[in-house]
């Protein structure tokens, strides 16, 4: 049985039935097991640590508290729903270069894509705005 054919209000009825130490549980088994749709993905309204996979095999872990960037890109992986068109030339760039500078850091995800992409780069975030 493949869990991406179970409808998403379905699905969505069990889920919220569980408490949340058990609903973090679940989407975190079944992100791993690649067995949940993104359209559900994205109405779980999940908190807590995430592995984000890049193209080349590389990843870093992330902690969504309830931010945007950190909630869609759980849902919908990295880059592919914010900065689509210019996320992938960072990850590019990210990789022939020795300091990186992410200069209005927010929540740093531009650091880790740079770290995880070129482990060997200095990696400098900024966040000027509290």
């Amino acid at each position: 049985m493949n869990l991406k054919n179970i409808p998403s209000r379905t699905f969505m009825k069990i889920y919220k039935k569980l408490s949340s130490k058990y609903q973090r549980r679940l989407i975190l088994i079944l992100v791993k097991l690649n067995l949940l749709s993104p359209s559900i993905r994205g109405r779980v309204n999940y908190r807590g640590k995430f592995k984000v996979k890049l193209s080349n095999n590389s990843s870093f872990k992330m902690i969504n508290y309830g931010g945007i960037i950190e909630s869609k890109t759980f849902s919908y992986g990295l880059f592919n729903t914010w900065e689509g068109d210019v996320g992938w030339i960072w990850n590019d760039l990210c990789k022939i270069s020795q300091v990186i500078f992410d200069v209005g850091a927010h929540t740093g995800i531009y650091g880790l894509v740079a770290k995880a992409e070129n482990k060997k780069s200095k990696v400098y975030a900024f966040e000027p705005s509290p």
